[in-house]
């Protein structure tokens, strides 16, 4: 039963492992590959791309992330103040006009750091509002252009009420 996208093209060339089997047969259970790669898929880390790389760290480090790998003028990556997944950027030579997608950062109390990090100077196109979706949302952009979305769901964040049910699989 494939319950997950997620899918590895691994090329003919390669060796065709238990690992790659699975990833490439689709046989998901959305929490386990088989017991193959072993256990758990986990986030490690997410990385976005940046014109300016040492403009982009003072950006995240103002809104809290802690620098640990500076490989300037290429790339850098940080801590975040709470799990363990890291966040990094890789320098480009530019962006698409709309890149599609958005960084989103959890803030237990976003009016307030909104609010702080206006005062910093961090300009918002969007102020903290409602969401249709149960969440509470403000957007401003990085010095590259990338949207960032700090936001406050609670419960919702995993468990909005139209959650499908544990058993429930994705085709």
């Amino acid at each position: 039963m494939r319950t997950c996208a997620l899918r590895a093209n691994a090329p003919s060339h390669r060796v065709n492992t238990p690992a790659t089997w699975a990833l490439n047969s689709g046989r998901f259970d959305g929490r386990r590959c088989l017991g193959v790669i072993g256990g758990f898929v986990r986030l490690n880390q997410v990385t976005i791309p940046a014109i300016d790389v040492e403009k982009s760290i003072q950006f995240y480090c103002g809104l809290g992330l802690r620098l640990i790998v500076r490989a300037l003028p290429r790339y850098a990556r940080f801590e975040l103040p709470e799990g363990d997944a890291t966040f990094s950027l890789h320098q480009v030579n530019g962006l698409a006009e709309e890149t599609g997608f958005v960084v989103y950062f959890e803030c237990a109390d976003l009016n307030s750091k909104v609010q702080v990090l206006r005062e910093q100077g961090f300009v918002f196109f969007q102020e903290p509002q409602d969401e249709r979706w149960l969440w509470r949302e403000a957007r401003l952009r990085d010095p590259s252009g990338n949207v960032v979305c700090l936001y406050w769901a609670g419960e919702y964040r995993r468990f909005p009420p139209w959650r499908l049910p544990a058993a429930q699989s994705v085709a």
